[in-house]
Formats: C-alpha cells, sequence, structure tokens
C-alpha cells in the first residue's frame, strides 16, 4: 500500500491572555504502591526495562524503589545483573539505583538513615535523589507500567493525565481518545527532555479531528489531530513518524511560550522581522523602507497619492485571507479598474508590489511555493495572509528546508527547528540531540540556549519535581500547525 502523503490541518487556536505563572505540581506524601509485575521476578522486570534502544531509566528507578527487601538483595548479589545496570543507567543513574538498593559503590548494604537518625533530604553527596524524589519516580513507573501495558481506556487515561500532569479533554466529533493514540503520544514525549515537557506550560491535551496539531498559549492547551497516528512525513530527506513529529512541534511552541518567545533565535539567528499588519497600512511603509527602497522599481516609482491606493487596495485584498488557511491565492489585481495603479505598476518591479503580488497567488499556503519567496537585499520578503502581516526572515531560512512550514511564521520557524532538533533523540542515553538538523548556527544555538538550559535535561525529575513553575507568557503567535 502505498504511503500517504500529510497535508496537516490548521487549526488556528484562540489567542489567550498572559498569565503570570503556571500550576505548581507538588509531591504526593503517601508511599507508594508497589508496581504491578505481573508474575515476573525482580530480574526479568529488569532486563524488560533495558530491552531495546535506550534502557527505560524510570522502570527500572522505579521497579528498584518498590522492590522488598528481599528482592533488592537478589539484584545486589547478581554481578551480571548490576553490571548490566551500571552500563545501561550510566554513572549518575546507577549512583541513584545503588542508593535503591541499599548498597555503596562497593555493593555493601547502607543503613537507613544518615548519622542522627535523619532520612537524607535531597541529593547525597554521592548522586542518590531523595526519598521523595525516588517516590516520584517509583509513582511514574507504575503510571508508565499502565500506560504501555494496560487495555482499559479508563486507565490508560487516567495514568496519562497523572504521569504528565496534564488534563486530557476532547473536542473531536470523529474519533475518541483510544489506548493506541495516547500510549503513541506517551512514548514521543518521552523521547523529550522532561524540562521542556514538564515546565508547567503545557497543562491541557486536548483531542480535536485531522491529522495536525495547534498551540494555544494563553490557555497552555495542546491540541492533537487524531489522524496523525499512523501516518509518515518528509523532513529533509528523510521519511519520519508523523504523531512524534506534531509532539515534537508542539512542545516546541510551548517551550517558546515559557522562554518568553526566544526572540535571540528568531531575531538573530533566523533574522525574523515584522513591520506589522495589514490593519494599519503605515505598516506598509514600515515594511518597504526595510526593504531599502521598496517603493522604486525599474519601470518607475508610483507616486505618494498612487502609494496610498495601493497600500488601501493590499489592505483590503488580503483581509479575505485572515484566519482562512485553506483559501485559494487570487491575482493581486483582482477586482481593479483598469486606471488603477496596482495594475500600472504590477510588472514594473517595485519590490513591494512584487512579494505582494506572489503572496497574493500563493494564498494562505504562500510558504509552500517558492515562486512567493522573494529574496530583497538578502533577506526573504513575504506577506502571511492567514494573519496579514507582513515580515521577513533571513535568506538562509528559505535555502535550508527542513519543511516548508518553518517559512510560515518566527514562531513556526522555531518549532521545526526543535522538531528536527530532537528527532532520533534518546534522554535515556545522555547524548546530545541535533544530528539532523544541517545548519551549525541553528544546532548550537538550541544546544546552549534550550537543551542545556537548566544544566541537565532531567532536572525537574532529580528535584522531584513533578511539574516546576514557570512563567507563562501569551506569546506572539497562536499558530496553526
Amino acid at each position: 500500500m502505498r504511503e500517504q502523503e500529510i497535508q496537516p490541518d490548521f487549526d488556528a487556536p484562540t489567542q489567550g491572555g498572559a498569565h503570570d505563572a503556571a500550576p505548581t505540581g507538588g509531591a504526593h506524601a503517601q508511599e507508594p504502591e508497589a508496581a504491578p509485575t505481573g508474575g515476573r521476578t525482580i530480574q526479568e522486570d529488569l532486563e524488560h526495562a533495558m530491552r531495546g534502544w535506550g534502557a527505560d531509566r524510570r522502570a527500572i528507578l522505579g521497579r528498584l524503589q518498590s522492590a522488598t527487601a528481599q528482592e533488592k538483595a537478589e539484584v545486589r548479589g547478581n554481578a551480571q545483573l548490576m553490571g548490566r545496570l551500571r552500563r545501561e543507567l550510566g554513572e549518575r543513574n546507577f549512583q541513584t539505583a545503588l542508593s535503591l538498593l541499599g548498597a555503596t559503590q562497593g555493593g555493601q548494604q547502607q543503613g537507613g538513615q544518615q548519622q542522627g537518625g535523619q532520612q537524607p533530604q535531597g541529593r547525597t553527596r554521592s548522586g542518590a535523589v531523595s526519598g521523595q524524589s525516588a517516590q516520584i519516580i517509583a509513582q511514574r513507573a507504575q503510571w508508565d507500567q499502565t500506560i504501555m501495558t494496560s487495555r482499559d481506556g479508563e486507565q490508560v487515561r487516567d495514568a496519562f493525565a497523572r504521569y504528565w500532569n496534564v488534563q486530557l479533554s476532547d473536542n473531536a466529533q470523529n474519533s475518541n481518545w483510544s489506548v493506541s493514540l495516547l500510549r503513541s503520544t506517551h512514548e514521543a514525549l518521552k523521547a523529550l527532555p522532561d524540562q521542556d515537557t514538564r515546565a508547567g506550560v503545557w497543562r491541557r491535551l486536548n483531542l480535536i479531528d485531522g491529522g495536525g496539531g495547534s498551540w494555544a498559549a494563553g490557555q497552555g492547551q495542546f491540541n492533537l489531530g487524531a489522524d496523525a497516528e499512523g501516518r509518515r512525513a518528509q523532513y529533509g530527506n528523510r521519511r519520519v513518524d508523523w504523531l512524534a513529529a506534531v509532539v515534537r512541534h508542539e512542545i516546541g511552541h510551548a517551550v517558546d511560550t515559557a522562554l518568553g518567545g526566544v526572540r535571540a533565535f528568531k531575531q538573530n539567528v533566523g533574522g525574523w522581522n515584522t513591520a506589522g499588519t495589514l490593519n494599519d497600512t503605515r505598516s506598509i511603509d514600515t515594511w518597504a523602507n526595510q526593504m531599502g527602497n521598496g517603493w522604486t522599481g525599474r519601470g518607475g516609482s508610483p507616486s505618494s497619492q498612487e502609494r496610498a491606493q495601493i497600500k488601501e487596495h493590499i489592505k483590503n485584498f488580503f483581509a479575505a485571507f485572515r484566519g482562512n488557511i485553506g483559501a485559494s491565492g487570487r491575482p493581486l489585481e483582482t477586482g481593479t479598474q483598469a486606471d488603477h495603479p496596482i495594475r500600472r505598476y504590477l510588472n514594473a518591479g517595485v519590490p513591494v508590489i512584487d512579494v505582494a503580488k506572489a503572496c497574493a497567488a500563493a494564498g494562505p499556503q504562500f510558504y509552500a511555493d517558492s515562486n512567493a519567496r522573494r529574496v530583497v537585499n538578502g533577506k526573504i520578503y513575504s506577506i502571511n495572509p492567514y494573519y496579514g502581516r507582513l515580515q521577513s526572515c533571513n535568506a538562509a531560512v528559505g535555502q535550508t528546508i527542513l519543511r516548508n512550514y518553518q517559512l510560515f511564521s518566527e514562531a513556526e520557524f522555531f518549532a521545526e527547528v526543535y522538531t528536527v532538533f530532537y528527532e532520533g533523540y534518546d534522554p535515556q542515553s545522555g547524548g546530545q540531540p541535533g544530528r539532523h538538523v544541517p545548519v551549525p548556527e541553528w544546532r548550537n544555538w538550541l544546544l546552549q540556549n534550550v537543551h542545556n538550559r537548566g544544566g541537565a535535561p532531567d532536572r525537574a525529575t532529580e528535584r522531584g519535581q513533578t511539574n516546576p513553575s514557570v512563567g507563562i507568557h501569551a506569546g506572539q503567535d497562536g499558530a496553526p500547525s
């Protein structure tokens, strides 16, 4: 059966107001229940968590936390198993495992209390997490096992909501949350750093019809299309899992929101600049000045009176596209009389008119039309018909295509680079992401300012935080994606 090409749905969420801070999830005080093992031995459970590409660190540590004294002794006494745990977990997490097993580096059993009879709090010198943090890890391991093994939809939905500390909702008319969809989404989320998926900005996962997704910054809501599951899409020269790409893309928007707009990346790295919207025709003059001399063409330059007529026509023409991603493009001169100045200068090489003409013909799908990528003085200028926004970016953004959608807006540029940056990344291995990002400047900026911003991607887990408080900004783009 031929693989289906994906045309994602574009759902424009409502713009929300700014919030000062996200809710903070607290750690649970009660003792965790023992994780269900289905009759397997602890060695079989650990082997199950270590098989495949990359060990499931949370499942391993959760199982060790809930182990009985006899089971812990069994693991400590199995030198081969202990050696594999060290290799799979890495030194830092292996120290955590030793603490949970009540063992020192040399394998001797530790006492249950520190000097003075106090239970250890926070991280110990050996790198072990506190009892509270281990408790959270154990709880997540239980929820993870439910998500990955249960066939009961209610159980899986409840475990998913608890694991990610989000609300699940359903606005789809033709679909419902299925176990398979939640499981696939869960696996895609686990392939991202905790500091991004647990930053407190993303608070609700909402099911919608179609095969795409969207991010509503003011609501902290990630909308996911039910039809995204089981499909593939093209990124550069690679075919990738579309659902996982949608998850990375929308979490990228949430990271953008959490970091206050990543202006340094958009403006300094991508060269993005917005002159304003067509609601105010004076923005067109600002945009023209950014081009250098946007009103002067090979075949003459419109007078001030003619410019006023041209600007008013462009404003009214693009108003028909606002908020309608599926609209078809039309000739810019549509609806004008024969003597209108837009017709007089249509082919005179006036940059403002040339860009407007190209984007009018392409419509809201302008980003996918190479003819609409008009370069003026080293930058790509465009009118985003969906927003009626006058914008520009570095020519390199159009010369190195991850996916055409990166040209839709500055917010989509960041989200698409983020999507590719974490493609194939495994948080459990501790390796560096970004191997599929072809532009070193893009890759290095995300590595330094996004991936390494907290010192370590799993910092939230180590500190026992289920959802650290992070300030929320409304963002400039409730962008369809």
